[in-house]
C-alpha cells in the first residue's frame, strides 16, 4: 500500500495558520494534525516492519554463518583426509575408492595385530 506523505520536515516548519478573532481556526489546526497523525502512523507502522525485516535477515545471516563454518570443517576434514595426494598425481574416482579400500584392509590387519608395514 503506497502512501504519500502529507509533511516532510521541512513544509511542516513552512505550515502557517490564519489567525482568526480567537487567535488561529480550530478546524485548520485540527485538519494538519490530523495529518501529521497520519503520517506518523505511517511511520510507526514502516519502522516496526522494518525492525521486524531486519530481525530476520540477521537471522538468516547467523544461519548462513553457522552454515559457512560447517562447510569449512568438512573442507578441513577432506582435506586433511586427502593429504597425502600430490597436486599432478593423476587421482579420479577409481583411485579414491582403492585407497578407501586399502585403508580399510590396513585397519583390519592391524586389529588381528599384523603390521601391514611388514608384509
Amino acid at each position: 500500500m503506497a502512501h504519500t506523505l502529507n509533511y516532510s520536515s521541512k513544509s511542516l516548519l513552512d505550515v502557517k495558520f490564519e489567525p482568526d478573532h480567537k487567535g488561529y481556526d480550530a478546524l485548520e489546526v485540527d485538519k494538519v494534525l490530523d495529518q501529521i497523525i497520519e503520517d506518523l502512523k505511517f511511520y510507526e507502522k514502516y519502522y516496526n516492519d522494518s525492525r521486524t525485516y531486519i530481525r530476520k535477515l540477521e537471522s538468516e545471516i547467523q544461519n548462513l554463518k553457522d552454515k559457512i563454518r560447517e562447510r569449512e570443517m568438512e573442507v578441513a576434514s577432506v582435506k586433511n583426509k586427502y593429504s597425502g595426494i600430490k597436486p599432478g598425481q593423476n587421482v579420479n574416482e577409481n583411485n579414491i575408492a582403492l585407497l578407501k579400500r586399502i585403508s580399510k584392509l590396513e585397519e583390519a590387519l592391524y586389529k588381528k595385530g599384523v603390521d601391514p608395514e611388514t608384509i
